[in-house]
């Protein structure tokens, strides 16, 4: 081999050993090379995951924790105002209703479908994506998917109440002279070969009913005469093949921890956890054994329920006639003082435990200043409706000004508490979106997020009825009788 060819074929090797830095660094330099590329890449990828936690962590603080102090009006869509009634959360959206018809709004104020309807006094009950709209005293019950109407039942009786199940099947309690009677509905208005008939003086006046979401368990709530006393007990109905073979479909009834006060409202939280409301606080149910409902949680506390508030699997309560911090310290330095301030407050709502301005009634006294006759029987009836009536919305007619302490509790269907919030402000109505809580004033607003942290606490004039969260931060759109408006909040 000449000295040529020696040469060529050391120049190869050298390039195969150290690629283009030569044969001395024996391919160190490549290797330098590639640590502090990968040194680089490490620093960029390691920065970038630093970025995107920091702007996680701001968005997580600012969604959660940051306080508005101050919005402005983004935009307003006028409503056709007709013979407003009320709004109702229904799927995604919102469901208007009114004495001619109902309308169901997205949150840039688009109607989806329009329903017309006469009835003289309209409500609403809204189960996931199915809605009745019944006429109280009327004749009618019409059902909704979130499409539109899907069917209308027409009575032969006055409708008290109605209700639906997220599997769009209803419920209602109808009443003539003699008894009551509750009655039910496939989702296209079908009546079903399915009655229930009570009497007052007998198993009692249905006060409120709400069926199970796949539709097939009823809970009822009943007002009966036990000699000259008025009480109250639960009751669970089994209409599946579990309450076939079940005398009357009974499956469940609960009526010592109800004797000495009055239910006014029942509701499932979802398959298994139900719950009822009486003026003794609020009681929880499971159903996990279908054939044997239990009661799994008492009142723990004798203060004075104010408004519920249902936030799908969970229950908001709302109690009022609290002692705020302030009213406390007093009372424990008049106490060591010697000196008395204000009264004693009791959890029932007033020194005698009697009925109070949120719709509560003493059983004892009710039923002991009526007689037996058919026309006391009537009255006792209506009064025990009184106390069937849904509380969101409802003016709470405290003075102009006065701000009074409260206990916002989120409850889960056990009955644990996911929240316990104490808090002071003035209002008339609250409504919830799942996400935040509204509570409305004349001239004001409080807006509290699900884990208790007030978002805005201060003025503002606008008289909606039903305020919900819109897309984007801090925007949030009021529906009002006649108009939709969306607010920015900073």
């Amino acid at each position: 081999m000449t000295s040529r060819e020696k040469q060529k074929k050391q120049l190869r090797m050298s390039q195969i050993r150290g690629g283009f830095y030569g044969v001395e660094d024996g391919g160190e330099s490549l290797m330098r090379e590639y640590e502090k590329r990968k040194r680089i890449r490490f620093w960029i990828i390691a920065g970038m995951l630093l970025a995107a936690m920091i702007i996680a962590a701001a968005v997580f603080w600012f969604s959660r924790y940051h306080r508005y102090t101050s919005y402005s009006l983004k935009w307003e869509k006028e409503l056709p105002e007709g013979s407003f009634v009320g709004y109702e959360h229904f799927g995604d959206n919102v469901l208007k209703y009114s004495h001619d018809g109902a309308t169901y709004l997205d949150r840039s104020g688009t109607e989806r479908w329009i329903d017309s309807y006469e009835m003289n006094n309209p409500r609403a009950y809204v189960s996931g994506d199915y809605a009745c709209i019944y006429d109280i005293q009327g004749y009618q019950i019409r059902i909704y998917d979130v499409t539109g109407q899907v069917g209308t039942a027409t009575t032969l009786m006055p409708v008290t109440k109605a209700v639906v199940s997220e599997a769009g099947n209803c419920a209602s309690i109808l009443e003539d002279d003699d008894a009551s009677y509750i009655n039910f509905y496939k989702k296209d208005g079908t009546e079903q070969d399915i009655s229930i008939k009570t009497r007052l003086t007998g198993d009692g006046y249905p006060m409120d009913l709400a069926l199970s979401p796949e539709g097939t368990r009823l809970i009822t709530a009943f007002a009966y005469m036990d000699g000259t006393a008025l009480r109250s007990k639960v009751v669970f109905y089994d209409f599946s093949e579990i309450g076939k073979n079940i005398p009357n479909r009974l499956v469940g009834g609960f009526e010592e921890p109800f004797k000495d006060s009055l239910v006014a409202r029942v509701r499932f939280l979802n398959s298994t956890y139900s719950y009822a409301v009486a003026d003794t606080g609020i009681y929880f149910f499971s159903s996990r054994n279908l054939s044997s409902p239990e009661l799994i949680k008492e009142p723990e506390t004798g203060e004075r329920i104010e408004n519920i508030v249902n936030c799908g699997s969970e229950v908001a309560v709302i109690y009022s006639d609290l002692e705020t911090d302030a009213q406390a310290a007093e009372r424990a330095r008049a106490r060591k003082d010697g000196t008395a301030v204000g009264g004693d407050r009791t959890g029932s709502g007033g020194a005698d435990g009697g009925s109070t301005d949120g719709g509560r009634v003493k059983p004892d006294e009710a039923a002991g200043a009526q007689g037996e006759d058919e026309d006391s029987q009537r009255a006792l009836k209506d009064q025990a409706a009184k106390g069937s009536g849904e509380k969101q919305g409802e003016s709470r007619g405290d003075s102009p000004g006065e701000k009074e302490a409260y206990r916002l509790v989120i409850y889960r269907g056990d009955g644990s508490e996911v929240l316990n919030k104490k808090f002071t402000c003035d209002y008339d109505h609250v409504n919830t979106d799942g996400t935040y809580f509204y509570f409305k004033g004349t001239d004001s607003l409080n807006i509290f997020n699900k884990y208790g942290i007030v978002k805005y606490s201060g003025s503002m004039e606008d008289p909606a009825y039903m305020i919900t969260k819109a897309q984007g931060a801090g925007c949030f759109v009021f529906s009002g009788t006649n108009y939709i408006r969306e607010y920015q909040f900073k």
